[in-house]
């Protein structure tokens, strides 16, 4: 993208931006993009769920807002996926005040979805896949029939196949998204895993007097308490270790009562809620060893788990399960990837012996310090900026 011209980015999300405190990688490439100084302007795309009356008028229901940071929010009104994922409207004709002319336009997917705003004889078109979007029904309507969620899947799936065939630059999170990828496109898939923001992790942190209060020794899981974590396997984990504290940080954004109820009833399970980013560092360094537990499917076989690398950043050895593309990272006293519950129980044993012992902090720092986000990010954007 080297003409003179300026650059405009549209970069597709899954939500709008502030829909969760967690900073994912999509916003870190949309930052690291308005941030170059041959960009004209950002536009996140997100999706908003509304009536089929207000979706057909999508041109008059498109809601603007300009970012603290620059970027301009376009929400997009979309209904159970007719719009984004089947692409029944011209949406490119609809949105075409946005592309200007006089500036080069590349429309960057992180999720597959409004594939028809892209225009392959115009734009740049990059896919950057962190999910196997299509394999389960987490993004489904709960309330809706079997037969419904699957036709919504399908609706994905296609939407992503045509969104892989158009891109010039494919990016994946793990080795299982870039062979799925690479099948869908008959293309070469460049896989850059998930990093971390170091940030926060260098010093001793600030001090946190909830986490303070919290009987040692902890075991941490921080993330999105959703249907991918295994609940049961965590319940188990706080059982098989009654004299340590099992700290969940994160939001519950999957209301399963029964799992829920049991681990509450648990007195040495601590429930600290959702905290913004820049927090988390200061919560990890008040823990022992972080916990990654997965549920052993299909859908998390592929992901590439950003919370390895902060537990990892905050000196804390770790266990995980269900996530196999974390394997390549084993080492003693640094990260283990368990096969089993009692596997997993016996590692985190293994690692709370081992919490304290300042080489293997070391070590697990040194490793995270090679994943950071910085160097990740600088690489995807060079690899579509330069070409």
């Amino acid at each position: 993208m080297v003409n003179g011209k300026k650059n405009n980015y549209f970069v597709i999300g899954q939500e709008r931006w502030d829909y969760a405190a967690i900073k994912y990688r999509r916003h870190r490439i949309a930052e690291r993009l308005a941030s170059l100084p041959e960009t004209n302007q950002v536009y996140w795309i997100a999706p908003y769920q509304t009536t089929w009356k207000k979706a057909l008028n999508f041109h008059r229901n498109i809601i603007i807002r300009k970012l603290d940071n620059g970027i301009i929010q376009l929400e997009l009104p979309e209904y159970k996926g007719m719009i984004g994922q089947a692409g029944i409207l011209p949406i490119r004709k609809l949105m075409q005040r946005f592309f200007a002319a006089e500036t080069n336009n590349c429309v960057w997917y992180t999720y597959p979805a409004f594939w028809k705003i892209a225009d392959p004889a115009r734009d740049k078109i990059v896919y950057d896949c962190s999910d196997l979007w299509g394999s389960s029904n987490w993004s489904a309507d709960e309330g809706a029939s079997p037969w419904k969620k699957n036709a919504y899947l399908k609706l994905i799936r296609l939407a992503e196949q045509r969104i892989a065939q158009r891109s010039e630059h494919l990016f994946a999170t793990s080795e299982t998204l870039g062979a799925h990828l690479s099948a869908l496109a008959g293309k070469p898939v460049e896989v850059i895993e998930n990093g971390v923001g170091l940030e926060g992790y260098s010093g001793p942190g600030r001090s946190v007097e909830e986490a303070a209060a919290v009987p040692e020794p902890r075991l941490v899981f921080s993330g999105g308490i959703k249907k991918k974590i295994d609940l049961k396997l965590v319940r188990e984990t706080a059982e098989c270790f009654s004299s340590a504290s099992i700290v969940m940080i994160g939001p519950i954004s999957d209301e399963r009562a029964k799992d829920l109820e049991e681990l509450r009833a648990l007195k040495n399970v601590y429930f600290l809620g959702e905290k913004p980013s820049e927090a988390i560092p200061d919560y990890l360094h008040y823990m022992d060893v972080g916990l990654m537990p997965y549920k052993d499917i299909d859908y998390n076989k592929a992901v590439s788990p950003l919370k390895l690398f902060e537990y990892l950043a905050a000196g804390l050895g770790t266990v995980g399960h269900g996530v196999p593309t974390t394997e390549r990272h084993q080492e003693r006293g640094i990260y283990s990837h368990a096969q089993s519950y009692e596997a997993f129980f016996e590692q985190v044993g293994a690692m709370l012996e081992q919490s304290k012992n300042p080489e293997l902090i070391e070590q697990r720092k040194q490793l995270a310090a090679q994943n950071g986000w910085t160097e990740k990010i600088d690489r995807l954007v060079a690899t579509v900026h330069n070409h």
